[in-house]
């Protein structure tokens, strides 16, 4: 069985991870406070209604932790020529859908990021979440090609 609470809490220790990155790039943001979903009612609201990071101007950022191990220079992501993105659901189901998504490496803490706007050159892929226990889950999958290393965020957000 999946543990959500651990999930949760591992989740907002990458989005503080980002957080602090940006700040000290110069880029104001918050990270709200970490909140456990009790039930599959509040997962849903969470998908919704969740921000990871968030700038002064109200424009979200996204933070997927990923296992492959990689350094902050996108072509150091090669266990596969895709990425998963984030759920079909989750991503259509946001309230306010994210202006990039950034993965985080587990093992380096190292970061990469894709730009929404390249959205269009996503594929949806049905496959296994090994994570959740579900055999089949549609994801948004982009290809590692449209990933960018941090500094091309901060000089986005910056001007």
């Amino acid at each position: 069985m999946h543990d959500y609470e651990a999930a949760f809490k591992q989740g907002h220790y990458y989005n503080e991870l980002v957080g602090e990155y940006l700040a000290v790039h110069g880029i104001a943001n918050t990270v709200p406070a970490l909140e456990i979903a009790k039930d599959k009612a509040d997962r849903a609201r969470f998908t919704t209604l969740e921000k990871d990071v968030v700038l002064l101007d109200g424009r979200v950022i996204e933070v997927k932790c990923v296992s492959p191990e990689f350094d902050w220079e996108p072509s150091s992501y090669t266990v596969r020529d895709t990425i998963i993105v984030d759920t079909e659901g989750g991503y259509h189901g946001k309230a306010i859908k994210p202006i990039a998504y950034v993965f985080v490496s587990k093992v380096t803490e190292a970061m990469l990021v894709i730009s929404t706007k390249t959205f269009g050159q996503w594929e949806v892929k049905e496959l296994p979440d090994h994570s959740r226990g579900i055999d089949r889950e549609r994801f948004l999958v982009a290809s590692t090609t449209l990933l960018r290393p941090m500094d091309k965020l901060i000089e986005h957000l910056a001007a």
